[in-house]
Order: C-alpha cells, then sequence, then structure tokens
C-alpha cells in the first residue's frame, strides 16, 4: 500500500513538472512571436530608410522641378483624349506619369503648379467615361 502511495506522488510530481514545462513553453512561444514581428518590422523600417539613401532622395528638389519641366515641355501639347500624340513615346500626360513614378517625385510634381498649368482637355473626342474618371480621381 505505501508502494502504491508513493507511485501516485511520484506520479502527480510529474503531472505538475509537465504542467509547469507546458506554462513555460507558452510564455516561450509568445515571447518568441513578439520578437519575431518586432524582427519583422525593424526590417521594414531598414528597408524605408534605406530610400533616402539613394541617389534619387539626394538630387535637391529644384533640380527635379526644372527636369520635371523641361520633360513637360519636350513633349507635345497633350489633352485628355484616347488618342493621345500617337507619335509619343508617353502613355499619357508627361506630368501625370511623373507624378505617378514614386512618392517622392509624385509629392515634388503635385508642388509644382507650372507643370499643371497647361493641361487641356479636349471634350469634342468623347473621351471614354473610365478614363476620364481615372484621370479625375489621379488628380485627388
Amino acid at each position: 500500500m505505501v508502494e502504491m502511495l508513493e507511485l501516485k506522488d511520484v506520479l502527480e510530481n510529474g503531472k505538475r513538472e509537465l504542467k509547469h514545462y507546458e506554462e513555460d513553453t507558452a510564455v516561450l512561444r509568445q515571447t518568441l512571436g513578439t520578437a519575431a514581428r518586432c524582427k519583422e518590422c525593424c526590417g521594414e523600417h531598414d528597408q524605408a530608410m534605406l530610400g533616402y539613401f539613394s541617389k534619387q532622395r539626394r538630387v535637391p528638389v529644384e533640380i527635379w522641378e526644372m527636369i520635371f519641366s523641361m520633360v513637360r515641355l519636350s513633349f507635345c501639347e497633350y489633352s485628355f483624349n484616347d488618342d493621345y500624340c500617337e507619335d509619343s513615346p508617353l502613355l499619357g500626360p508627361p506630368t501625370t506619369i511623373i507624378s505617378q513614378v514614386c512618392s517622392h517625385w509624385r509629392t515634388i510634381a503635385t508642388a509644382l503648379p507650372k507643370l499643371w498649368s497647361s493641361i487641356n482637355v479636349d471634350l469634342s473626342t468623347g473621351v471614354f467615361p473610365a478614363t476620364s474618371k481615372s484621370w479625375r480621381v489621379g488628380s485627388t
């Protein structure tokens, strides 16, 4: 009988110890998950920060403004019609394309009124509604 009680005690102690290990494992898994999420955030932050060291970011805004102005002036007069300058290599107005390259260029282009002061909209050509809508959405 004493032997049976000792075995029960050993079994109960083993169960308690196993429960403690399971609790410790759960805490460690939670900590590991938090650490993995923090690592991912740090990696994303590092990638974003690397963008600020790119050669494009080091070019002064004034130079970009001059380049964008020259690009706009170098192409034929553009309008919002579907057969936009068929001989042009661009798929749309230069200022619209410039503003869609990256957020840095968009910020520069939208802050430069002379880029947007000469856009012509030819309503007599019957612009397709989807085209005009997409251009209106892009301008906001």
